[in-house]
């Protein structure tokens, strides 16, 4: 049973990071596209279960100067 479960956390974790920017890509990206706003949308989980997001947008912030938004549900851009 113990394996069923580590396959189990092995593909959460695979689907959780394959196919998701890494945040000091995004913010090097950014700045090389010139852009003026960064929307972090598609939000995975943080791992201390909060919905505080300030620490992802300080990281795509040291790579880029522009303004970066944490979508919400709803929200229209």
């Amino acid at each position: 049973m113990a394996s069923n479960d580590s396959a189990e956390k092995a593909g959460i974790t695979r689907q959780a990071t394959q196919g998701h920017m890494i945040l000091d890509i995004i913010g090097k990206m950014a700045t090389r596209a010139n852009v003026r706003t960064v929307v972090l949308s598609h939000l995975g989980a943080r791992a201390d279960g909060t919905d505080d997001y300030t620490p992802w947008v300080a990281e795509v912030k040291k790579y880029f100067s522009g303004h970066v938004l944490v979508a919400k549900d709803l929200m229209e851009f």
